[in-house]
């Protein structure tokens, strides 16, 4: 705009010269000179336009290339805040992770204690019913050899009267008795069958003899499979046995891992509690989100921790603010030296920044070299450097919080209070 104007009043300036000519040309020389200095008039105002109309172009120009500076330390500024966000948003899903994993194993170690308590439960009722059975089948079994006993018992008896009674017989007749018995052995012998026969007769009172054989056969297998069966109810008893050591065992082992667990999520809650506790977090919020009780528990950690991310992004901002308060005289690109960890007493280097891209906010850990720890280190030695000649108990105080920070601080988001004006040279408390 300006090259136009210059180059339209050259235009005008040559066409009065000549107009100016032509007049002294045809002799009108009076009216000639007054318009001449009507012209010269005219070009000296249009001169001085001119001029104001430059120094003020100028004086933008300055002013753009001043804004430009301040622009480009409030985007290293943006950036940087940037990549540290997004290394503290990785430092914060770890330990989310952490405790979901130790919470999921937590609760997998506590069903496996309720199963192995339930499987106990059943073996102990299963043994005990197999225990009432096996007493149950022991007293038919002792029952039954009873019968048995008090049988043989009866006959070894009666054979006894028989033999006494034989022996009471006189010589002769017991002489005549054994020549019977060895001219006749095989009627003896039918005579003593009929004799046992009719005791168990009596006894048992059952007349049919095959009947009463195919009942000791019966008895006898019975017997047998009475046996059998006492012999699979012991081995199953011991195994029962041996399978309810086991589940005991295992029971154990669970409730010892269920211990661990415990103990590991006692440990979480007694660091969170000294972390909320050592950044002076504000305990008047935690009493309006869960009441009276402020106990750190399972179900209100994830509160604990919120309001721990929320108290580490205003002490971040706070120290920020007293880094940019300590500067005599605000620059712009000293409070980016300061905030990216750099001295201020080290000469200016010449910094090209590309345009931002798409993905281009966030870096890998390869293309940022400097890391988080480097990164405070720096500005703890910076502000430290800067806090020496005045404002030395203020500095030790912060001081003692960034030391705190760079152990304990686990965020998340990002900071709340993103409207931080680096020209702010005495910002308020």
């Amino acid at each position: 705009m300006f090259t136009c104007l210059s180059s339209f009043l050259v235009e005008q300036i040559i066409k009065m010269e000549k107009k100016l000519a032509t007049l002294r040309r045809t002799g009108n020389i009076v009216d000639a000179t007054q318009k001449s200095e009507a012209f010269e008039k005219q070009k000296a105002t249009l001169e001085n336009k001119l001029h104001h109309a430059l120094v003020q172009f100028n004086e933008q120009l300055t002013k753009n290339a001043q804004l430009r500076e301040d622009l480009e330390a409030l985007r290293l500024q943006w950036i940087w805040f940037q990549q540290l966000q997004y290394k503290l948003d990785k430092e914060l899903q770890e330990v989310h992770r952490d405790i979901g994993d130790m919470i999921n194993q937590s609760t997998v170690t506590y069903d496996a204690r309720v199963e192995a308590q339930s499987k106990m439960v059943q073996l102990k009722e299963k043994a005990d019913k197999d225990l009432a059975q096996y007493s149950e089948e022991m007293k038919e079994l002792e029952s039954v050899i009873a019968h048995e006993r008090r049988l043989k018992e009866f006959i070894s008896t009666k054979s006894k009267e028989r033999s006494s009674r034989e022996d009471s017989l006189d010589p002769t007749h017991r002489q005549e008795e054994r020549e019977r018995k060895r001219v006749e052995p095989g009627e003896e012998m039918l005579d003593s069958l009929e004799e046992v026969f009719h005791k168990i007769q009596s006894v048992t009172g059952e007349e049919n003899l095959d009947l009463l054989a195919s009942k000791f056969i019966q008895g006898e297998s019975a017997h047998r499979h009475e046996q059998s069966q006492e012999a699979k109810y012991h081995k199953l008893l011991r195994d029962t046995d041996i399978q309810q050591r086991e589940a005991e065992a295992q029971a154990q082992s669970y409730e010892s891992q269920a211990v661990a667990a415990n103990n590991i999520l006692e440990q979480i809650k007694t660091g969170v509690d000294r972390m909320f506790r050592k950044l002076n977090c504000d305990l008047s919020a935690l009493e309006d989100m869960l009441g009276s009780s402020t106990e750190i528990k399972d179900s209100n950690i994830m509160t604990y921790l919120s309001l721990i991310e929320k108290r580490t992004n205003e002490l971040l901002s706070t120290q920020v603010l007293l880094s940019s308060k300590t500067l005599d005289s605000y620059d712009p690109k000293d409070v980016a030296r300061i905030l990216l960890g750099q001295s201020l007493h080290l000469p200016a280097q010449n910094i090209s920044i590309q345009s931002p891209t798409e993905g281009s906010l966030v870096t890998d850990e390869d293309e940022w070299s400097v890391t988080q720890q480097d990164l405070r280190q720096r500005i703890m030695m910076e502000v430290r450097t800067t806090h020496t000649h005045t404002h030395t108990h203020t500095h030790t105080k912060n001081t003692v919080y960034c030391h705190s920070l760079n152990v304990d601080l686990k965020c998340r988001k990002k900071p709340t209070n993103d409207k931080i004006s680096t020209r702010c040279t005495h910002p308020e408390q």
